[in-house]
């Protein structure tokens, strides 16, 4: 349990002013001497990253010289103990926090600094502190507050800035939430104009959300909350079923869709697109599924599969927002995607930028080298429209 301030000594350490520890003795207690106004936390951050790369040895290597590190930047009555996997506790009587706030500085420069090897390996340690002022009187108190003070250490920023972020992102989680379920989520359609004819060759359906005032505005600034917060797949899910029902109301007509990195990762998802299109080969057909370049890239062995599924389902598969990333020839050529859509970011200003120029014509150059269909997004002024007819 972790002791309230009282008048007490500290602990006889085995190394001067440290206390030894073992990874079976966390959180089971923490001394605090008398006078201590404040802890403060240094933890590994990427710990687990360490662990993953050369095991649970090297990174009970890595916490023991965190400590040597952190005990040679202290003075004689500091005490050091180990906190959860990876973080130690620092206790310097006399102190205050601000005083503790200086340390922490100092010794996360010296962790930077250091290149500690473990396991016979060299290794780059990420150090993250935490100060936190001790007024409470109850124990447990002390001790909740310690353990936010410790998960403070996982994320990066000012705390109050963080906290006001998270309250917005969790109160547009649950607004989401119930647009999800009110259905209050809609499609519009940008349409797609082929270069040569001028006609429009399919729609893209593009998510919009409708307020309480009945404004409709775009939705896509909430994609990056739903993915985070793990709504994205009932948001893929419920725009899949409105893109089947509209190719199933107008029978000339293809749609394109845009799906998550998560949702390419997702069988349940393909399951669903299959039982869709099951016996209807003429609406798969009428079907564009687009991936960004950015999420094919994260894994394309998995994206690689989501694309032959796709396909072999009947559908059409486009690579989104490419030139943002870095795909190389080989990579286009395992995706196997059927048309490749290049970023707007480069296409907006072409006329008036020629380094965008230059590089639209090699990406173009690049995909109907392997006879794929080309899309420019962000197509806005009849000037820009006219350059690319052009090209």
């Amino acid at each position: 349990m972790l002791t309230p301030q009282k008048p007490q000594t500290a602990i006889p350490s085995t190394s001067g002013h440290r206390e030894a520890f073992s990874p079976s003795s966390l959180t089971r207690h923490l001394d605090i001497p008398l006078g201590t106004e404040g802890i403060l936390l240094i933890a590994i951050k990427n710990l687990a990253m360490i662990t993953r790369a050369y095991g649970s040895k090297a990174a009970e290597e890595a916490m023991s010289q965190l400590e040597t590190i952190c005990l040679s930047q202290l003075p004689k009555g500091a005490l050091v103990q180990r906190f959860l996997l990876d973080a130690l506790a620092i206790t310097l009587p006399g102190e205050d926090v601000n005083a503790l706030a200086r340390r922490a500085d100092m010794m996360s420069s010296a962790v930077l600094n250091h290149l500690p090897a473990a396991s016979g390996q060299t290794m780059h340690l990420l150090p993250h502190t935490a100060v936190l002022p001790l007024s409470a009187d109850d124990p447990r108190d002390m001790f909740s507050c310690l353990h936010r003070a410790h998960a403070m250490l996982q994320i990066e920023g000012d705390a109050a800035q963080l906290a006001q972020e998270s309250r917005q992102q969790m109160e547009l989680a649950d607004y989401l939430k119930q647009a999800i379920r009110d259905r209050k989520l809609r499609l519009a359609y940008q349409p797609v104009v082929h270069s040569f004819t001028g006609k429009i060759c399919h729609y893209e359906a593009l998510l919009r959300l409708v307020g309480h005032d009945g404004k409709v505005s775009s939705a896509g600034t909430l994609i990056p909350i739903a993915e985070k917060l793990g709504l994205i797949q009932a948001i893929d899910d419920l725009v899949l079923d409105m893109v089947i029902e509209e190719l199933k109301k107008s029978g000339d007509v293809s749609l394109a869709m845009n799906v998550s990195s998560i949702t390419t990762a997702n069988s349940l998802w393909l399951d669903r697109l299959s039982r869709a299109v099951e016996d209807r080969p003429d609406m798969a057909s009428r079907l564009i599924v687009e991936i960004t370049e950015t999420a094919a890239l994260r894994d394309l062995r998995d994206t690689a599969y989501f694309v032959a599924a796709v396909q072999g389902l009947g559908c059409r598969v486009a690579l989104d927002d490419f030139g943002a990333g870095y795909t190389s020839f080989r990579q286009l050529r395992t995706l196997s995607v059927d048309m490749v859509k290049i970023d707007g970011a480069f296409i907006r200003d072409i006329r008036d930028n020629p380094e965008n120029l230059l590089f639209v014509k090699t990406l173009l150059d690049f995909i109907k080298g392997f006879g794929l269909e080309a899309v420019a997004e962000f197509v806005e002024t009849g000037d820009v429209a006219k350059q690319l007819m052009e090209m």
